[in-house]
């Protein structure tokens, strides 16, 4: 089911299952979503391989990322090495999986130019203008994994050429919370995508998420019976 459905879902059978206990259960859908990642986290963590075709179902690609330019008369557009004029921020990817949770940056059209740039976490791309190789020619970006105070990460990009007049671009992988990215314009279209989890793991969540609202809203709400008990004996 979508992001979305996943949400609705859960509202929907935990309202039914309160049904004539609590009036109204209030979590909006953007908390639901939320939560599911959350959720579907502690899954992955508990779950975690280095297989890449197990991890499949959980690969989300975001569309439409706008292009930052910075002020290059400004020194911190020296990041690491080497003079960057643009940059992207996208929710930071899930740390457990390593390099392999982001398998794609580059163009979002469909096109033959649709290739990934090259992809660095660390100083090794110092060295890329200088490979004596075709990929030197090749656009490539910078990622720091360190996240802002809002669970977004950037990524520095260099070598652009031909490409340098495009606003957008696309970013493929597994990421951490993409809930953060509910009324961000440029990216509200992801939640009617599938949730990037498999069939089975959704089942899963939705219970859990279920079962958990459920079970606290019914605690909550325990009537208060009076006690009849009495230590005098007849």
């Amino acid at each position: 089911m979508t992001i979305n459905g996943l949400a609705d879902a859960v509202r929907n059978n935990v309202v039914d299952g309160l049904k004539g206990l609590v009036a109204d259960f209030s979590y909006s859908r953007a908390q639901l979503i939320a939560e599911s990642f959350l959720v579907r986290s502690r899954l992955l963590d508990e779950r975690a391989t280095k297989s890449k075709k197990s991890l499949t179902a959980f690969y989300q690609t975001i569309d439409s990322i706008p292009i930052h330019e910075i002020d290059i008369s400004n020194q911190q557009t020296v990041i690491r090495s080497g003079i960057c004029t643009s940059y992207i921020e996208f929710p930071k990817i899930a740390s457990i999986f390593g390099d392999i949770s982001l398998e794609y940056i580059g163009m979002n059209n469909k096109d033959k130019e649709a290739k990934s740039f090259m992809i660095y976490y660390d100083d090794t791309h110092s060295t890329h203008d200088y490979n004596m190789s075709r990929i030197r020619k090749r656009p490539y970006v910078y990622v720091d994994i360190d996240a802002d105070s809002n669970g977004m990460i950037k990524g520095y990009l260099y070598n652009l050429g031909k490409f340098k007049d495009r606003q957008y671009l696309t970013v493929k992988g597994i990421f951490d919370d993409p809930s953060i990215l509910i009324g961000n314009d440029c990216c509200e279209d992801i939640f009617d995508d599938e949730f990037p989890a498999p069939n089975e793991m959704q089942d899963i969540i939705l219970r859990k998420m279920v079962d958990y609202y459920v079970t606290y809203y019914r605690k909550l709400n325990i009537p208060d019976f009076p006690n009849t008990l009495t230590d005098i004996k007849s």
